[in-house]
C-alpha cells in the first residue's frame, strides 16, 4: 500500500460508531482480514477531513456533511460504505400540547453548541418536511451542546421548549415526567461511514476490502453476542452516555441493533437528505450530483464474493 505498512483510520466519537469498532479490535478482526491500521479518534470533523486531505489519514469513519462541499470545490472524496440509513428520534418538551413537529411553531429547540451540526441540521430538515420554515414560523435553535443528555435537561430546566434525541435520552425523559413523542423515522446517512480520497481507495482495494469486512463481521459480532455487546457499551460507553441501569443498556442495544446494517450499502433516501442538509450550509454543492460522492464497488464485490451472505447465514 502506498502510505507504508500503518494505514491511518481516524473515527469520529459516535455513539454508533465506537461500540463496532471496538466489537472489531476485541475480536482482532483488523488482523483477521490482513490489516494492521493505526486506529485513531478524531472529535473535530473539519480536522479529520483536513488530515485525510493532506495525506496524515487515509480513511475517516464519521464524517457525512462536509465531503460533499468538497467534492463540490473538485477535491476527490467519496464515501465507500454505509452502516446506518436512518435517523430514529424522539421530541421531548414539558408542554403536553405539543404532540408533533407541527406543535413547534414559535418554540425553541435545543441545538448542539454549533447549530449547524448534523443532528440539528436533521431536525431543521424534520421541520421542513412538516411544512415549518423557521425563519418564517418564529421557531429559534438555541445553543446548548451536543450531548442529548444536557439538551434534555435544558427542556427540563426551562431553557429550551422542545429537543429532538435519540435514544436512550427518551427514555430518560419519560422518567423525569416530560412529554415524550414518537416522531416519524428520517432516511439520513449517518453514524458509521467510510470516507477516503479516491486515488488511495483505487491503489488499495484489498485494504479497503478488508476494511468493509473487519466493519461488517464487528456488526454481526455487535448482534449476535449480545453479552460482549453490552460489556462494550458498559464499559467504554455508559459513563460517557449515562447508561445508568441495566434497562438503559438494554433499550440502547436494542436501538442500534436495529440502526445497523448487516450490508454496508445507503439508501437512496438517505443519500438525498443527507445531500440536503449539506445544502443548508454549502450552497455551493448545488452544482453536485450526490452520487458523485458514492464508489460502492468495493462493499459490491464483497458482496459478490458472497461475503455478508455467509456471515448471516446461520445468525
Amino acid at each position: 500500500m502506498s502510505p507504508g505498512p500503518k494505514p491511518r483510520i481516524l473515527y469520529r466519537p459516535s455513539s454508533l460508531q465506537y461500540p463496532v469498532l471496538a466489537m472489531v479490535e476485541e475480536y482482532h478482526l483488523w488482523q483477521e482480514f490482513g490489516l494492521n491500521p493505526d486506529v485513531e479518534l478524531q472529535v473535530e470533523t473539519e480536522i479529520a477531513e483536513r488530515r485525510l486531505i493532506e495525506g496524515d489519514a487515509q480513511l475517516v469513519i464519521g464524517n457525512h456533511i462536509t465531503p460533499q462541499a468538497d467534492r463540490a470545490r473538485g477535491i476527490p472524496i467519496v464515501y465507500l460504505a454505509q452502516a446506518t440509513n436512518w435517523a430514529e428520534e424522539w421530541l421531548v418538551s414539558k408542554d403536553g400540547k405539543v404532540r408533533g413537529l407541527t406543535d413547534l411553531k414559535g418554540k425553541r429547540i435545543a441545538a448542539g453548541t454549533v447549530v449547524d451540526d448534523h443532528p440539528t441540521l436533521t431536525t431543521r430538515l424534520r421541520l421542513e418536511r412538516a411544512g415549518l420554515e423557521p425563519e418564517r414560523d418564529g421557531i429559534q435553535f438555541i445553543p446548548i451542546a451536543s450531548y442529548p443528555m444536557a439538551q434534555v435537561e435544558a427542556v427540563r430546566d426551562g431553557k429550551v421548549d422542545a429537543a429532538v434525541v435519540m435514544a436512550p435520552y427518551d427514555l430518560k425523559a419519560r422518567r423525569w415526567g416530560l412529554n415524550v413523542v414518537d416522531i416519524p423515522k428520517v432516511p439520513m446517512v449517518w453514524g458509521l461511514t467510510v470516507t477516503a480520497l479516491s486515488p488511495f481507495a483505487l491503489r488499495n482495494e484489498e485494504f479497503i476490502k478488508g476494511v468493509i469486512k473487519a466493519i461488517s463481521k464487528g456488526i454481526y459480532y455487535f448482534k449476535t453476542r449480545r453479552g460482549d455487546a453490552m460489556e462494550v457499551l458498559k464499559e467504554k460507553l455508559g459513563r460517557k452516555m449515562a447508561l445508568e441501569t441495566q434497562e438503559e443498556l438494554d433499550y440502547f442495544y436494542d436501538y442500534m441493533t436495529r440502526a445497523l446494517e448487516n450490508k454496508l450499502y445507503p439508501t437512496l433516501e438517505a443519500i438525498q437528505n443527507v445531500y440536503r442538509l449539506a445544502l443548508f450550509n454549502y450552497p455551493e454543492a448545488r452544482q453536485l450530483n450526490p452520487l458523485t460522492m458514492w464508489d460502492l464497488h468495493y462493499v459490491r464485490e464483497v458482496d459478490e464474493e458472497g461475503f455478508f451472505d455467509r456471515l448471516w447465514r446461520g445468525a
